[in-house]
């Protein structure tokens, strides 16, 4: 199934800003004029788990794609699938929501909550204290809110040290939010 409208970039030494293509109705695009050289290319769409071409998972190293002075490289192809949200509601001591706050997911290993394996950052609570991360891969998930924020709806600012769900300052005592790996869906190809 051709997915259209998916963000291709495509970045290397030798390139002084990233590339992107869209692709098209078709699933397909065309990054043109790239120097001699290796190059990393992702593919990323809103709701879909993004892939670097040659990834073995999501969030891995790709593979590089050399291309030599006035080469057209072809077949490099992605197969995207669509991504789990993690969403909810952040509120203070007296269930009054907290607004402009920055939510991250954490991908946990191991049934362990681990910083360097950040899959997901997230965004700034709403108005009304709701984030939502979407694009996630199947998987278990730490949640953290930091930052500042504002409190009751009052302009001031206010800072907040990070808190892990269920509302512990421990990365070591959050509670893992997700689910086991999804069974396989159709995925959507892009070329």
């Amino acid at each position: 199934m051709a997915l259209p409208n998916v963000s291709v970039r495509v970045f290397g030494r030798n390139l002084v800003d990233t590339r992107a293509a869209l692709s098209d109705e078709d699933g397909r695009y065309e990054v043109q004029n790239l120097p001699t050289g290796g190059f990393q290319v992702i593919a990323a769409k809103t709701g879909y788990v993004s892939l670097a071409y040659g990834a073995q998972r999501p969030g891995a190293i790709g593979k590089p794609v050399d291309v030599a002075r006035g080469e057209v490289v072809s077949d490099i192809d992605f197969n995207l699938t669509r991504g789990g949200v993690l969403s909810g509601r952040l509120t203070d001591a007296l269930g009054e929501p907290l607004s402009e706050v920055q939510v991250a997911a954490w991908r946990a290993t191991g049934g362990i909550c681990r910083h360097q394996v950040a899959m997901a950052p997230g965004d700034s609570t709403d108005d009304t204290g709701r984030f939502r991360i979407s694009g996630l891969p199947a998987g278990e998930y730490c949640i953290a809110a930091s930052g500042s924020g504002v409190f009751g709806g009052i302009d001031a600012t206010h800072s907040y040290v990070r808190t892990y769900y269920p509302g512990t300052s421990s990365m070591h005592e959050a509670k893992l939010c997700g689910s086991p790996p999804a069974p396989r869906m159709p995925r959507s190809t892009i070329r």
